[in-house]
């Protein structure tokens, strides 16, 4: 008998469609949620490494393929994260959004990782509130985008209830939350 080998694509999929089912149990989840990261870092230096072969550019409205986002946020503010994805998804936006959110403390394999995942993406956009000061991940997460020159934009969750802006986005641009101030830093991309 033989196997059929899976593309990476093929794997993704099938690790998204069990952390999606309520029949997945919850002791596998984190373990599909590292797969997931993984694999999607291994596409995006396969893709990484297309774009350079063949000459696709960041930048600008010209390319064809959906620019990726990486978003930054403290774990308790989940919410906001997935507020942000509706309203894209609602507008239609050519944007996918991907994370590395993490509910245990990250270690140098997670971060190995999510730096890779943070380079694949053409932006990131960091959501701030009270929660964001004991990030260690989120605040590690927007750093680590510094430090690979992605652009980032800074966020507060709740304007009326802001938690102070993180040093590691010193300089970078913060704005309070609405559409038109994301989407202009998206059509930046």
């Amino acid at each position: 008998m033989t196997r059929h080998k899976l593309s990476l694509e093929e794997q993704l999929e099938g690790v998204k469609n069990a952390l999606k089912s309520r029949r997945t149990p919850p002791q596998l989840r984190e373990g599909l949620r590292r797969r997931e990261a993984e694999l999607e870092g291994q596409l995006q230096i396969g893709q990484s490494f297309l774009d350079k072969l063949f000459g696709v550019q960041r930048g600008g409205n010209k390319m064809a393929r959906t620019n990726r986002i990486f978003t930054s946020f403290a774990i308790e503010d989940k919410w906001a994260k997935e507020y942000l994805v509706g309203q894209a998804r609602n507008n239609k936006t050519p944007f996918s959004f991907t994370d590395m959110s993490i509910k245990q403390p990250f270690d140098e394999k997670w971060k190995t990782q999510c730096r890779v995942v943070i380079k694949g993406c053409d932006g990131v956009i960091a959501l701030l509130s009270k929660n964001t000061a004991r990030a260690d991940g989120a605040r590690w997460e927007m750093q680590c985008a510094v430090e690979e020159r992605i652009p980032i934009i800074g966020v507060h969750t709740d304007a009326k209830n802001k938690g102070a802006v993180p040093y590691e986005l010193n300089g970078k641009r913060v704005i309070e939350w609405s559409w038109d101030g994301i989407t202009r830093f998206l059509d930046s991309l």
